[in-house]
């Protein structure tokens, strides 16, 4: 469920250093982890200047005395709600998180950052499995307005505030972040699609009839930490405790944890967190009317002693260390833990649908990229003419597409709306690398000679010629007979071009442009040559952009459509080279 809590900032300076700029949180992952993984502002700062920005506002507001410099607002979301392992998910938290943060503190600057909790080694049929951590995001919102602003409340009324008002009652109100206009319920029903308040009620009752408190007992009994969220919280207390240099220096690491201290009379503490199963949580050091306390060394008194301590190490020059956390496997998640029921017509998440709608669309359209590339490559090796790698190069253009390579893995460009795109052929799949595409040529060429030879007036293929269904040999067929008519027509181009030209230079050789026409560009003759260039580049350096292969400076081909040429002129059959 999508929980949202909000506390005064300890330290400004430290929680923006704790939340965002250190090295990635979560340590006993074995994969790459990011410390923030989206991080944006609200209003005249930048992530870098945040802080600063909000004491230069604060000064010109005349506010520079105020306790609080700003607040720290955090929404999470369970495993259920947004895959830990999809960045996607994050993304659309964040982007949810900001929405709610413009509304609910309208003319405030504020700094985002949206990652993951640490993670733990779970025990899947016996085997340890890593779980990242849920998503969640720390939302500090300046508590001095740079702006005229106007909010509105529960009732539905309005309430204008100027430029310089700090954070009023009003606007910290947690009932109305979660549940008034604009707030949690109303984005996530926006955003995501579910109705949040039905969601959490159901997560606490199942919380609830599990009964996830542990017990004296528990404890002695257990080595590792995240079975219970008690256990889990007392990790993260214990690394803030080793670390710190000061009460302030200790609540402003928890708070980068998802942690809240709640200082009651001089010395009394109290901590709130937000469980794996997005529920609230709260315990204080000592027990108390039955409940288990977290332990003694939680209180502020021993924590204000602990840092006294770290104060001095850092003094004479040692370097300060967590306690290392025992990787025990913990388990599963049960399997009735409660999901979110999307309210849409088929009751899949909208960003599902989205999707394939988007795929819908794009299919309608023609396909993706590398479907029509793969298409038109497929329509290129029916073509007869087509022995080899080269005459894939010469001929591709035929066909919507450019070969780059001779050898290797060649280069694929395909023209489209947005422009030209090229990339390597094995991005379309295993059957056009270059290796495979040489055999798929091979195979073809043996394979049409092996049809030749048994197409005999008396073999049994030619007696069943005509009793053959209209299948894709037939269709293939058919696309060659087209692309043959229109290089006959190429063809009587080429000639006249041929002619003319001939009468033109007659005093030259094909020598005195080392095989290439008088009017090549020298980077396609290049490429011709064997070398390998730019891919679809010719004069000035513009792509080719699907020109007509009677246009195209290729010697290869030049020699097949005269020969083509000439045998036309003989009335005799169409074969290219």
């Amino acid at each position: 469920m999508a929980t949202t809590m909000i506390s005064p900032a300890g330290s400004l300076p430290a929680l923006d250093h704790y939340v965002g700029n250190i090295s990635a949180k979560d340590v006993d992952s074995p994969e790459p982890t990011e410390r923030a993984e989206f991080v944006s502002t609200i209003g005249d700062c930048t992530p870098e200047t945040f802080v600063d920005r909000v004491r230069e506002n604060a000064r010109r507001q005349g506010k520079s005395g105020l306790k609080h410099e700003a607040y720290h607002v955090i929404l999470s979301q369970t495993h259920e709600e947004a895959d830990p392992r999809d960045e996607r998910a994050g993304h659309r938290q964040h982007v949810m998180s900001t929405a709610l943060i413009k509304k609910k503190f309208p003319g405030h600057m504020a700094k985002l950052i949206t990652q993951r909790d640490n993670g733990k080694w779970i025990e899947v049929d016996g085997e340890r499995v890593w779980q990242p951590g849920k998503w969640h995001t720390h939302c500090i919102v300046a508590n001095v307005s740079s702006l005229e602003a106007v909010l509105e409340l529960d009732d539905g009324t309005e309430r204008r505030y100027k430029a310089g008002r700090a954070i009023d009652g009003a606007m910290k109100d947690i009932n109305a972040i979660r549940h008034g206009p604009g707030g949690t319920d109303e984005l996530i029903r926006e955003h995501f699609g579910y109705d949040n308040a039905a969601y959490v009620e159901a997560c606490r009752k199942a919380s609830a009839g599990r009964g996830d408190r542990a017990t004296t007992r528990d404890m002695a009994d257990r080595r590792d930490h995240g079975y219970s969220s008690h256990d889990d919280v007392r990790v993260r207390l214990r690394e803030a405790r080793a670390l710190a240099t000061s009460w302030d220096d200790y609540t402003a690491r928890l708070e980068a944890d998802a942690v809240w201290t709640r200082v009651t009379g001089k010395s009394g503490v109290s901590y709130a967190w937000i469980g794996e199963d997005g529920v609230e949580h709260a315990a204080s050091p000592r027990s108390r009317k039955g409940r288990d306390g977290l332990g003694g060394d939680f209180t502020m008194a021993s924590v204000k002693e602990q840092a006294a301590l770290n104060a001095e190490r850092i003094a004479r020059g040692e370097t300060l260390e967590a306690p290392e956390r025992t990787p025990v496997p913990a388990p599963v998640a049960p399997d009735d833990r409660p999901r979110p029921v999307y309210l849409t017509p088929d009751g899949r998440p909208p960003w599902e649908r989205e999707v394939d709608e988007y795929a819908e669309r794009v299919q309608k359209s023609g396909g993706t990229v590398e479907q029509r590339a793969r298409a038109r490559i497929d329509l290129a090796l029916i073509d007869g003419w087509i022995t080899d790698r080269d005459h894939l190069v010469a001929a591709a253009p035929d066909h919507g597409i450019e070969v780059d390579g001779r050898s290797d893995e060649p280069l694929i460009a395909l023209d489209t709306s947005d422009g030209r795109i090229v990339f390597e052929a094995g991005h379309l799949g295993d059957d056009y690398t270059g290796d495979r595409l040489d055999r798929r040529i091979k195979s073809r060429g043996k394979d049409r000679a092996d049809d030749h030879d048994d197409r005999g007036s008396g073999s049994t293929a030619g007696r069943d010629e005509g009793q053959r269904p209209a299948d894709v040999e037939r269709i293939d067929g058919a696309a060659v007979a087209a692309l043959s008519a229109a290089n006959l027509r190429r063809a009587a181009e080429r000639r006249a071009k041929l002619d003319d030209r001939g009468s033109q230079h007659i005093d030259h050789s094909v020598g005195d442009t080392e095989g290439r026409r008088l009017d090549e560009p020298a980077d396609r003759a290049g490429r011709e040559g064997g070398q390998r260039g730019q891919l679809g580049r010719g004069a000035g350096g513009q792509g080719d952009r699907g020109r007509g292969q009677a246009d195209s400076a290729t010697p290869l081909r030049d020699r097949a459509v005269e020969r083509e040429s000439k045998r036309t002129g003989d009335g005799g059959d169409r074969e290219r080279g």
